[in-house]
């Protein structure tokens, strides 16, 4: 069956191809009683838009990109179903891309999604040129997860110092003082806020800073990092709490403590950072920080679609999120 295009509907109707276009484009131009027309007859007659020809009249493809540092993580899989969900109420498609936390892949990712026309970007980066190459290729964008240093540019965060000092100063407060933290790269801006978080909790309950307690750098892995963590505990001075930077590091320590002799293992604190479903499971009743990653998503796509239609065009928006203490099962029996 042949596709109905706008010049069969205009056929149909009498009326010109230009007045079917500017109806069914919402232009001006066509008064109401005759676009109504239009717009019935198209749905009759299943007519469907080319959405590259409109792209080329309308300058738009009503696309846009997300790229994510690793799709398999809980936390970018939420944020990207609240974006996804909210670009389709937006009538937008979503083009999504794994960074594999690589500096290279995204700005090839960058490139090769402006270079195909998509109306704006939304980027949790994995490093700092991120901002570089968006401000180059000249897209709308928003920041996800950081706040950028171009003023320009807007960005959608979570508070990562409160969520640092939430978690050191929950643990602290039940009477822990060799408080650990596990994972993170010195790199990451929201590691470091969170560090800057930890430190305040320490200084206000008079615990000194030990840099011995802090298994983080580039130099690791997390999973290095954790078996350093879990060694240390056999030391002397060693940690009676751990302040993992994200759920799925504390259910590896999880396991780790419990595969430990029981005068070791036991009696240990962990918090992690995300609160992913499997967090909340009665097995496991994980304290964590949650971080509103769906709301983060839909934000970043309501801003970003403010700044790609014409005429709405607003100035860089910041935005920084509460995370939330949620208090299950602290310590490790």
């Amino acid at each position: 069956m042949a596709r109905v295009t706008i010049k069969d509907i205009a056929k149909e109707l009498g009326v010109s191809y230009t007045t079917v276009s500017r109806a069914l484009t919402n232009t001006t131009g066509v008064n109401a009683l005759t676009r109504e027309r239009i717009v019935e007859e198209a749905r009759r007659m299943g007519y469907q838009p080319n959405i590259l020809a409109r792209g080329l009249v309308m300058q738009r493809t009503d696309t846009i990109g997300l790229l994510v540092p690793d799709i398999t993580n809980p936390f970018s899989a939420e944020v990207a179903r609240g974006v996804e969900n909210a670009a389709q109420e937006f009538g937008l498609t979503l083009i999504l891309g794994d960074t594999n936390h690589s500096a290279t892949q995204e700005s090839q990712y960058i490139r090769r999604l402006t270079s195909n026309r998509v109306d704006g970007l939304l980027v949790i980066p994995v490093s700092s040129q991120a901002e570089a190459d968006i401000k180059e290729a000249g897209t709308p964008a928003v920041i996800l997860n950081t706040k950028n240093t171009d003023s320009e540019t807007s960005f959608v965060t979570i508070d990562h110092e409160l969520g640092g000092y939430l978690a050191t100063k929950h643990l602290l407060e039940l009477g822990f003082r060799r408080v650990a933290i596990v994972g993170g790269k010195i790199t990451s801006e929201a590691y470091e806020d969170r560090l800057v978080g930890y430190k305040k909790a320490l200084h206000d309950f008079g615990i000194p800073y030990d840099a011995e307690l802090i298994f983080s750098g580039p130099a690791f892995s997390n999973s290095t990092a954790l078996q350093k963590a879990v060694a240390k505990l056999q030391a002397e001075g060693g940690p009676d709490a751990f302040f993992a930077t994200n759920d799925v590091i504390a259910l590896d320590l999880l396991r780790e403590l419990k595969a430990l002799p029981r005068r070791l293992g036991s009696g240990i604190g962990v918090i992690g950072f995300d609160d992913i479903p499997i967090a909340s499971f009665p097995e496991i009743e994980l304290s964590t920080m949650a971080q509103p990653k769906y709301i983060l998503g839909r934000t970043a796509v309501e801003i970003l679609v403010q700044k790609i239609n014409p005429g709405h065009e607003n100035p860089a928006q910041h935005v920084i999120l509460p995370p939330e203490l949620v208090i299950r099962k602290t310590i490790r029996e």
